[in-house]
């Protein structure tokens, strides 16, 4: 199921960084402000009903450099996934990599004793 209210906070939380970021002048981080403000205005909206296929401004991270902004990239990380997936789907992918962590960490404790 496709809950808009979950991705309207992550959106809203995606946009509160905006004037942070709009006050740094680097041409990556503005392309990417641009190309992403349209779909966060219309997920905070509500206008956004089902998933979509592609999340502009995927680019400035690579080519930009822009992981450097580590609170942006989680918001964006955030947001991305919830607009891009069925959020049943994305609550049983997180669910498996809580336990696939948690096999790992246990594994490691074995290890040590």
């Amino acid at each position: 199921m496709f809950d808009r209210r979950r991705l309207q906070q992550a959106a809203a939380r995606l946009a509160a960084l905006f004037p942070e970021y709009r006050q740094i002048d680097d041409e990556y981080l503005q392309g990417f402000l641009n190309a992403i403000s349209g779909l966060v205005a219309r997920s905070q909206a509500g206008e956004v009903r089902r998933p979509v296929a592609e999340v502009p401004g995927t680019y400035a991270f690579v080519e930009g450099h822009l992981d450097e902004y580590r609170e942006l990239l989680a918001a964006y990380a955030a947001f991305s996934m919830l607009v891009t997936t069925d959020h049943d789907e994305l609550d049983d992918f997180m669910e498996w990599a809580g336990e696939f962590r948690r096999r790992i960490q246990n594994q490691g404790t074995e290890d040590d004793g």
